[in-house]
C-alpha cells in the first residue's frame, strides 16, 4: 500500500528518528551485555526473560515519548496541509487510517524487532510471551498517537502535548497503579495493569487498542478534509 510506504520511509528520513533508534540498540546492546554479567554474579538463573525484559522496560519507560514525538501528526498534518484532500479523491479513509497506522507500526515493529535479535545474542533463547507483550504495548502506543492526531487538528499542538504525554505517561501508570483514591479504577485503562503478571492477560491491551482504533476512525470518517 503506497500510504504505508509513504508513512515507513518518511520515519526513517527524519534525524529524529536515526538518533532515536541508535539509542535504542544502544540501549538494547548495553543492557544485554550488563545483563550477562550481573546474572551469574548475582547468582540468577540465566533466562531469556532477564533481556527482552529490559526491553520491555525501556518500551514502557521511553516508547510514549518516542512513538509520540516522531508520529504525533500522522494525521493531522495531512488535514492542516490540505493534502487529506488529495488522498481521499484516491482512496477510502479506512485505507488512508489503515495505510498511516501500519507505516508507523511496522517502523516501531522493525526496531524493537532488531533490539531483540541483538539481546538474542546474548540470552541465546527467545522469549515468545514477552516479545508478545512488547507488541501490544508498541500497538497501544501507535494507536493512541493515531488518536491523538485526529482528536487536536494543529500538528503544532500535538507535538507539544505529545512530547509531555510521552513523558508523563508511564509515570502516570505507575502512580494509578499504585494508588487506592477513588481514580485508582483507571488502572483498568492502562495497558501496565494487565502486563504484570506472567499470563495472558495483555493480550487485553490488543483489544483496547482495538477499541481505540474504532474511536480514531469513528472520528475521521466524520471530519472535514
Amino acid at each position: 500500500m503506497a500510504i504505508t510506504k509513504k508513512e515507513f520511509f518518511q520515519l526513517f528520513k527524519s534525524v529524529k528518528s536515526i538518533i532515536m533508534i541508535v539509542v535504542l540498540l544502544v540501549s538494547s546492546y548495553y543492557f544485554a551485555k550488563y545483563t550477562e554479567q550481573l546474572v551469574p554474579i548475582l547468582e540468577l538463573e540465566q533466562t531469556s526473560s532477564w533481556y527482552a525484559g529490559g526491553l520491555l522496560i525501556i518500551l514502557l519507560l521511553f516508547g510514549p515519548l518516542f512513538v509520540m514525538s516522531l508520529s504525533h501528526d500522522v494525521l493531522n498534518r495531512e488535514l492542516s496541509e490540505r493534502t487529506m484532500r488529495f488522498l481521499v479523491t484516491k482512496t477510502s479513509k479506512a485505507n488512508i487510517l489503515f495505510g498511516k497506522f501500519l507505516g508507523v507500526w511496522i517502523f516501531w515493529f522493525v526496531c524493537f524487532t532488531v533490539c531483540y535479535v541483538i539481546t538474542l545474542f546474548y540470552s541465546k533463547s527467545f522469549d515468545g510471551r514477552l516479545f508478545l507483550e512488547t507488541v501490544s504495548l508498541l500497538t497501544y502506543l501507535v494507536v493512541i498517537t493515531l488518536l491523538l492526531s485526529i482528536v487536536i487538528k494543529s500538528p503544532q499542538y500535538t507535538m507539544f502535548i505529545g512530547v509531555i504525554f510521552g513523558m508523563a505517561f508511564s509515570i502516570f501508570q505507575m502512580v494509578i497503579l499504585e494508588s487506592t483514591a477513588w481514580y485508582s479504577y483507571l488502572k483498568y485503562l492502562m495497558p501496565l495493569f494487565y502486563m504484570q503478571d506472567e499470563d495472558f492477560k495483555f493480550l487485553i491491551v490488543f483489544l483496547q487498542a482495538a477499541v481505540m482504533y474504532s474511536m480514531t476512525y469513528f472520528i475521521f470518517k466524520r471530519t472535514d478534509c
